[in-house]
């Protein structure tokens, strides 16, 4: 899992059952945004833990750390992610993965399948200059492919270690944002 990770939140059919009661006594219009509140709530913190992770150098990386949330099927699912914002000038989320697992150089002095690379006598010119390096068997089917990386470098896991520490209180962000509009809702009533 060198690219990247998900957490799913899934609450069991009672907890399921108690929140779509309470949400039933709102009207309708406002029950989406309602659990998209709660979710954005718990983003904002676990942004700020990420923000917190990441590397003091890495200023362009913490300004670009992002949350949104998604509403698909006409509200049957609600998605909220975090992570590092791609796509503009000064957006470096696509090397965000790098910084979060690290990444594995190849070792010097060592070929794709494994076995010591072999000293060339003419510096200036590739003694083999006939063989391609793409066309010998690197192992792949036996899992021997990434055996010539060396160690693991520059993993912070300053986006996967806030989330996985945070994940159990997306319940109660969401409970409490149900509440919150419950409080309103009798407000107005009243």
């Amino acid at each position: 899992m060198l690219a990247g990770y998900r957490i799913t939140f899934r609450m069991t059919a009672k907890e399921l059952a108690e929140i779509k009661a309470s949400l039933k006594r709102l009207p309708k219009g406002i029950r989406g945004k309602v659990l998209r509140t709660g979710l954005r709530g718990w983003g904002e913190l676990v942004k700020k833990a990420v923000r917190a992770k990441a590397r003091r150098k890495d200023v362009r990386t913490r300004r670009s750390i992002i949350v949104k949330t998604k509403t698909y099927k006409r509200g049957k699912v609600i998605w909220c992610g975090i992570g590092v914002r791609k796509g503009g000038p000064i957006d470096v989320g696509w090397k965000s993965h790098l910084h979060d697992q690290g990444y594995r150089p190849w070792r010097k002095g060592i070929k794709a399948d494994g076995t010591p690379a072999k000293q060339p006598r003419l510096w200036n010119r590739n003694p083999n200059s006939k063989f391609t390096p793409f066309t010998y068997n690197r192992g792949w089917r036996k899992g021997l492919s990434k055996r010539n990386l060396g160690g693991v470098i520059l993993k912070t896991n300053y986006l996967t270690g806030p989330s996985f520490v945070y994940q159990h209180r997306v319940r109660g962000y969401v409970e409490d944002a149900v509440a919150e509009a419950l409080m309103k809702e009798a407000r107005r009533g009243s």
